[in-house]
């Protein structure tokens, strides 16, 4: 018995002292993570002045240094749509991506043409509405409300395509402590704390 517990003692030691002795690999501070990889964003078909077209809405991600600020968001929604947005409410950034039409992997222009095709809004209730903040230029904004259809798609109608945002206005979570908790006094009138009997 005292002789298994010195090998199971001496097999435990080796394993520590070669976890102990892995190098780990850091990865270069050169590099930088991969951008992903471009996803198709419209569903069915995409119409472009007013003819369907063969081809798909492809997203990929905005790079973080040309990213707008919630601030700017929650200011162009307000400024382009004129709706108020409630002291318990808050604007909420769902997605951010820059668009182009693809047709067979090849990227087609469509500057100057207006685009229309659905996608879906994951994670957002029917009859919600999502902004859509579509940069038409350099600092030149539309605002697009778009109601959630029961599917949970959206139809989006752009003048051409570039970097767009969904945004949605979202009620805020009650911090206040004296209101989330509700004691009844009277109920609880002779019981322990503790135990509540």
């Amino acid at each position: 018995m005292r002789k298994l517990s010195k090998l199971i003692a001496a097999v435990a030691a080796m394993a520590l002292l070669m976890a102990m002795s892995t190098s780990a690999f850091a990865a270069d501070e050169n590099t930088s993570p991969a951008d992903p990889a471009p996803g198709k964003v419209s569903q069915g078909t995409v119409t472009i002045d007013g003819s369907s077209a063969s081809g798909d809405i492809i997203g990929t991600a905005i790079p973080p240094q040309t990213q707008i600020s919630k601030t700017e968001a929650e200011n162009l929604v307000k400024e382009k749509t004129g709706v108020t947005v409630k002291a318990n409410e808050e604007i909420v950034i769902l997605d951010a991506m820059n668009l182009t039409y693809q047709e067979n992997g090849s990227v087609v222009s469509v500057a100057g043409s207006t685009v229309k095709f659905t996608m879906a809004v994951p994670g957002v209730k029917a009859g919600t509405t999502v902004y859509v903040l579509h940069e038409k230029s350099p600092g030149v904004w539309e605002v697009v409300p778009c109601e959630v259809k029961a599917d949970g798609t959206i139809e989006v109608t752009l003048d051409g395509l570039s970097p767009v945002y969904l945004a949605m206005i979202k009620q805020q979570a009650n911090t206040d402590a004296a209101a989330a908790v509700t004691i009844d006094a009277a109920a609880n009138k002779g019981k322990s704390p503790k135990t509540g009997f």
